[in-house]
């Protein structure tokens, strides 16, 4: 399998230099050129996507300060006992009546995300709005640079498959003038007319 793969590599790196041979014709370097073309516009989109994922990252961290300055964390009491897990959605989160205190220390009531089958009266940390009302936990660190990686990595996948849909067809194109370069060769060579 290795020498088979390797073999194969050697066949595409030939093909991006095919030399003086009398067999190379015209489309086979502009073939070569279009290869490398391609390997170079590959590399030159990685700059690009490494900027995509900087803005993204720029960007998100901006949020994650600011709902970090915005929400804060608190315990809130549940009042009723959660649904049963056999009546719970798989993996989702009933809502059942609780009571918390706000920044201020004032009581607050109202609806919040528990598991299934959590009875009344436990205590569950909850994160808080500037209204003191519940709300999701804020952006970190790990989620930040997560979004952004992916960000890089999807634009740069992206300018790859545009590149390689390209070289496919231009490929392509190549292709057809051989055939019909080799069709007019063999019409010559065995006196018959060619097809266009």
């Amino acid at each position: 399998m290795a020498r088979g793969s390797a073999s194969w590599m050697l066949r595409q790196l030939r093909l991006l230099r095919p030399g003086r041979s009398a067999l190379a014709r015209c489309w086979d370097r502009i073939e070569a050129v279009l290869a490398l073309l391609a390997i170079g516009l590959c590399l030159a989109v990685i700059p690009v996507a490494v900027t995509i994922g900087l803005d993204v990252y720029n960007g998100l961290s901006v949020a994650a300060r600011q709902e970090k300055a915005e929400r804060h964390q608190a315990i809130a009491i549940t009042k009723a006992d959660a649904p049963p897990a056999e009546t719970a959605v798989t993996g989702e989160q009933a809502g059942v009546p609780a009571v918390w205190s706000g920044v201020d220390g004032a009581g607050h009531t109202g609806r919040i995300p528990v598991d299934p089958a959590t009875p009344a009266g436990t205590a569950e940390p909850i994160w808080l709005d500037r209204n003191d009302e519940p709300t999701i936990a804020p952006l970190d660190g790990s989620a930040v640079v997560s979004s952004a990686v992916a960000a890089g990595l999807f634009a740069w996948i992206c300018g790859v498959l545009a590149v390689a849909g390209g070289l496919a067809g231009g490929r392509m194109l190549l292709d057809n003038r051989r055939a019909a370069a080799w069709t007019r060769e063999w019409a010559r060579f065995s006196g018959r007319p060619s097809r266009p």
